[in-house]
Order: structure tokens, then sequence, then C-alpha cells
């Protein structure tokens, strides 16, 4: 009789740990149908965003920014992602054919200065370079007062 009322002990062991296995095994389940749910949710707000984004795209393929004349951006004003308005200055651009150079001078080198007097400049980097120039005007620069 011992014998038996071990194997029924060691039976009702059994039966109690597949009864844990089998409740182990049912939470899992709920958590894996929890994930599937957050998944499918993740999955519409995904294809929710997406509208918005082929708006912008679509936006963007048609915004054209066009210039009154030909030449070269010398200065950036706007800073990408910035609002603009129509008309406002997004860049400043400059003609490389009409380059103008604006020179202080001591006022002993100004008797030199002449208009249509023809000189040969050496610039700083950048770029580094020599370039001919003709004086166009000649002004004398007025002595600002600090207040």
């Amino acid at each position: 009789m011992p014998l038996l009322r071990h194997s029924v002990q060691t039976q009702q062991r059994q039966v109690r740990a597949s009864e844990a296995l089998k409740a182990l095994a049912v939470a899992e389940r709920q958590r894996v149908k929890m994930k599937e749910e957050t998944v499918q949710n993740l999955r519409a707000r995904g294809k929710e965003a997406e509208a918005p984004l082929a708006l912008a795209r679509i936006q963007l393929a048609a915004t054209t920014i066009t210039s009154r004349i030909d030449g070269v951006v010398s200065q950036t004003i706007a800073d990408p992602g910035e609002r603009m308005q129509p008309g406002q200055p997004i860049v400043v651009i400059n003609d490389p054919q009409d380059v103008w150079i604006e020179a202080n001078s001591e006022e002993t080198s100004m008797r030199k200065v002449q208009l249509g007097s023809r000189w040969r400049l050496a610039s700083m980097p950048p770029p580094a370079g020599l370039c001919r120039a003709r004086c166009r005007s000649s002004a004398p620069q007025r002595a600002q007062s600090v207040p």
C-alpha cells in the first residue's frame, strides 16, 4: 500500500506541475496576443503617418525657387527648415561678370587713385589670386562719431 500511495502522490505532483505549465502557457498566449495587438496598432499609426509625409513630398516636388538673374550664390540667408514668406530673400546671388570691390586707402595714397585708372589687385584667400580692376568712383569716407 505504501507503494500505491507513493505512486498516487507522484501523479498528483505531476498533475499540479502540468496545471502550472498550462497556466504559464495560457498567460504566455495572452502576452503574445497583446504584443500582436500592439504591433497592429503601431502599423496603423505608421500608415496614418504616411499620408502627411506623402503630401509633404508632393508639395516639395511642386516647389520651385527661381532667380531673376543668372549668377552664383554668395551668401545663404535662410537656414534649412526655416519657414519663409513669399518675397523674403533666401540667398544672395551675384553675377560673376559684374564684381565690384570696395577698398579703403590711406589719404597719402589717394592722389594715385583716379577715375578710369587700372589696377592689378592681389586677393587674399579664399580664393587667392590676381585680378584686373578699374576705378569707377572715388569718395572720401565720412568720419563716424562714436556716442
